[in-house]
């Protein structure tokens, strides 16, 4: 039972740091299309902080892997 119990927890933090990795990847994507001079920035303060944020960054991933 122990045995299944390590395999199990070492698919979840698996698929966890994938997910992860895909949000970064999403968030850089968007840091740089939103920095551009007229962008998302300007008008969005907050957005920012939203691409630094670990939660939004998970969601992204969640979005990348589900998409």
């Amino acid at each position: 039972m122990v045995q299944v119990l390590r395999i199990t927890l070492k698919l979840v933090k698996c698929f966890q740091s994938r997910i992860v990795k895909a949000g970064r990847a999403r968030a850089a994507v968007m840091f740089e299309e939103y920095a551009r001079p007229g962008g998302v920035f300007s008008w969005a303060l907050r957005m920012r902080e939203w691409l630094y944020d670990p939660k939004y960054i998970l969601y992204l991933g969640l979005l990348e892997v589900n998409a």
